[in-house]
């Protein structure tokens, strides 16, 4: 038990650390580049370069899989003593939301529905490397593309290849 605690406490003085080294070369990293005037294929390319420059260590997913994990535990509290105080969840939105101009419009209830449809994946297929659609329609197959949230396959041919190509 006692090692549990002094690794927590070490992990937590480690990660603190970590986070402002993090921090640091993502500020290097980060140039003066004006990102709202390129197009996709260099923003694609942008993107590529942070992510070698920032990525290679693995520390910036664990930084944020940390923080996310403190988080969620601290909100989950929050809600659980708030509906034990409250009791229904309009009181307990209007506690979260406390100094904020907040009106419900509507009340829905939740249920899963993905946003998913062949047009938005067509849209993200044209930010792929123009030499790689060039190599998807060089293999002469057509190209299926899976959502993993509604299981959903989207099947493009080698003709829509061709006009996601000329885009």
């Amino acid at each position: 038990l006692v090692n549990t605690g002094w690794g927590l406490v070490k992990g937590f003085i480690k990660i603190r650390k970590m986070t402002n080294k993090f921090y640091d070369r993502l500020n290097d990293a980060l140039e003066d580049k004006d990102i709202n005037s390129m197009d996709l294929y260099e923003l694609h390319d942008y993107y590529y370069e942070l992510e070698k420059k920032l990525l290679h260590k693995w520390d910036a997913p664990l930084v944020n899989d940390f923080l996310a994990m403190i988080f969620y535990g601290q909100l989950k509290e929050q809600c659980k003593e708030l509906f034990e105080e409250e009791g229904n969840l309009e009181a307990i939105l209007g506690k979260l939301l406390e100094g904020f101009d907040v009106e419900i419009t509507d009340e829905i209830v939740p249920k899963f529905e993905c946003g998913c449809s062949k047009e938005k994946v067509r849209d993200a297929l044209s930010l792929i490397k123009k030499e790689e659609i060039r190599s998807m329609i060089d293999d002469g197959q057509p190209v299926e593309v899976h959502c993993d949230f509604c299981n959903t396959y989207y099947k493009f041919e080698i003709d829509e290849l061709k006009a996601i190509l000329e885009k």
